[in-house]
């Protein structure tokens, strides 16, 4: 009996992850690319109508700036804001920007409107309008719409921007009022307008923009991740566990050394232990082996996020439209994010499904305001079913990983069949690690990540490799297309916290297990950020000379080469890329990589020394 349930869930589930039909006509189709992120796909519901507050945020820390900074947004009646991205290496000590509290009066009724417009129930159809590369029309600012608007920027400050916008983008006002259109907001990263159009004009509208040598993509629609079926047979884990199974343990314990013990959560620290902390910092520092923890802004995109779980308090700096929606997903994802990274103080989280719901422009804008803010590196755990590497949210992906931002993006959930890689994690951004002038090896800073569970057998939900449905269809234009997945984490029955349940002593408050590429991702991401850490703290005197920036960079490039490098080749390649994560392994790579490419140094050589005497790593 309990082996014909579990073949009809199996075939159930099968027949969800195909989705509908594409329709053909554009006036008919709302969600001709539907997703439904990190999950099997679900039948589109209405999309309730939300508010779209901006939790007010305190100061946030300044981060190191990366390569190149993103096109400036718009502010109000001024000069666009500069952010941390667009100063110098020495962008450290720039402040952040702010994000506008929405809570209050007139503010709120606008963003209500502007989010009802968008991805409301009587909602008009969003296009993606962009110039092709090459052309003379460029957009010079990113405009946020108004539920996303800075500080001191009016409703008539967006329009005004936005006419500036669309002149320069080469679109008339008249042919835009002929289709019932009008433009939301501008990503300049990547040349895009997001539109609005009538749903009985659209069709025409979009004829009409590609005669005149415009793309158009119809906006997405995104749905919360729904959490996988659990696999009958795999053990359950806590965070502590799963950092033992992918090697984070051992480096967290070598961090402790010099960091001290991050904070206990629910638990204030004792006369005693910070007496010992202290004492160990004094005596590092008459040895000159003192170090600071090293600030690595980093943002989760994804539901909202209960920041003040007793496991996350603190952690979190800046939370975006961030209401309690009665959802888990995003507080487990950022928990177990937390769990790996003890001691980052300086995440962000950006709520991309409102209420359950969000429009692919809503994601670009937020994901654009994600590197604005300052953030380093972002988590996403979600995704589409059809894996198109040109669609724009993954072209916004490539461009920041461009500048130097590192992205983590759950493979999919569609299952053990071949090509099933859902986007934007069929996004790739590859770029050369060079240590002391020596070329080293390329760097993924895009990865797709698979799920496993805890004894690194792919689970059976995960979406499989090579590539993505589009790109299986397209063999001739894909066809020298990079592999996914790039590697997998511990993604089945994970105890990470929730917003609401049972007390779990680990965490210090609810907590509950969840399964899915949802789950191993955010895994994977956090020893990424640990092995971050480590590099900056513990190899410090082996890195290039240079800024904090760009030291920074070095570190965040040399850790995600290093974690490709030692992945243990647990499965084939199609299930988990290059291996299931080892951070140790990884840490030891980055350790010796550095070693082999410096030019011999004494001073280096004394301070390891000194290290191993006091019992810390080399």
């Amino acid at each position: 009996m309990k082996r014909s349930l579990r073949l009809a869930l199996s075939a159930s589930l099968c027949a969800l992850s195909l989705g509908p039909s594409a329709p053909t006509a554009l006036a008919q189709a709302r969600s001709a690319a539907r997703l439904a992120p990190a999950a099997p796909i679900v039948p589109a519901a209405a999309f309730p109508r939300a508010s779209a507050a901006l939790s007010a945020a305190p100061a946030l820390p300044t981060a190191p700036a990366l390569m190149a900074p993103p096109a400036a947004s718009v502010a109000a009646g001024q000069a666009a804001p500069v952010s941390p991205f667009a100063r110098t290496m020495a962008a450290l000590e720039a402040p952040s920007l702010e994000t506008k509290d929405m809570t209050s009066g007139e503010s709120r009724a606008a963003a209500e409107k502007d989010f009802a417009a968008r991805i409301g129930q009587d909602s008009p159809v969003e296009l993606l309008v962009s110039a092709p590369e090459g052309s003379a029309y460029r957009l010079t600012q990113t405009v946020y719409p108004a539920a996303l608007a800075r500080p001191g920027t009016s409703v008539q400050d967006i329009e005004r921007s936005l006419s500036s916008q669309l002149k320069g983008f080469g679109l008339p006002k008249d042919l835009l009022t002929a289709h019932g259109a009008a433009a939301v907001g501008a990503v300049s990263q990547i040349n895009t307008l997001v539109m609005n159009a009538s749903a009985d004009k659209a069709n025409a509208f979009v004829r009409a923009l590609r005669a005149r040598g415009y793309q158009v993509q119809e906006g997405r629609k995104f749905e919360v991740p729904k959490p996988q079926q659990a696999e009958p047979m795999a053990r359950t884990v806590g965070l502590k566990e799963m950092a033992a199974v992918i090697g984070a343990d051992k480096l967290q314990a070598e961090l402790k050394k010099v960091l001290g013990e991050p904070a206990v959560p629910g638990q204030k620290s004792s006369l005693l232990s910070a007496a010992v902390s202290w004492a160990g910092r004094a005596a590092r520092r008459a040895l000159g082996l003192a170090v600071e923890n090293p600030v690595l802004p980093w943002a989760v995109l994804d539901s909202w996020v209960s920041v003040q779980h007793p496991f996350l308090k603190g952690h979190f700096i800046k939370s975006v439209t961030n209401d309690d929606d009665g959802e888990s997903h995003g507080t487990h994802t950022s928990g177990t994010v937390v769990g790996m990274d003890r001691w980052n103080y300086a995440g962000r989280n950006y709520n991309i499904f409102p209420n359950g719901s969000a429009s692919e422009g809503d994601i670009l804008f937020k994901l654009n305001m994600a590197q604005e803010d300052g953030a380093l590196a972002t988590t996403n755990s979600w995704g589409d079913g059809a894996g198109n590497p040109e669609g724009a949210i993954e072209k916004l992906f490539v461009k920041t990983a461009e500048s130097g931002m590192h992205h983590s993006i759950s493979a999919g959930n569609s299952g053990s069949r071949a090509n099933t890689i859902g986007g934007p994690a069929i996004a790739y951004a590859n770029a050369d690690l060079t240590l002391f002038d020596k070329a080293i090896g390329a760097v993924k800073r895009i990865k797709a990540i698979a799920a496993s569970d805890a004894d690194k057998r792919t689970a059976s939900f995960s979406s499989r490799g090579p590539g993505s449905p589009t790109t299986a269809r397209n063999p001739d234009k894909y066809k020298n297309y990079p592999v996914k997945p790039d590697e997998s984490g511990v993604g089945v029955n994970l105890v990470a916290p929730v917003p609401k349940g049972s007390n779990v002593p680990e965490l210090g408050g609810p907590g509950s297990s969840m399964s899915g590429t949802s789950m191993s991702n955010p895994g994977v991401f956090g020893g990424f950020l640990l092995l971050t850490r480590a590099i900056l703290v513990l190899l410090k005197d082996g890195l290039p000379a240079g800024s904090t920036a760009e030291r920074t960079q070095i570190a965040m490039d040399l850790a995600r080469y290093a974690m490709t490098r030692t992945a243990e080749k647990v499965a084939p390649v199609n299930e988990v890329g290059d291996g299931f994560v080892n951070v140790w392994n990884a840490y030891q790579f980055a350790a010796q990589t550095l070693k082999d490419a410096a030019p011999k140094k004494a001073l280096p050589a004394l301070r390891a020394w000194a290290r191993g005497l006091m019992g810390l790593a080399r």
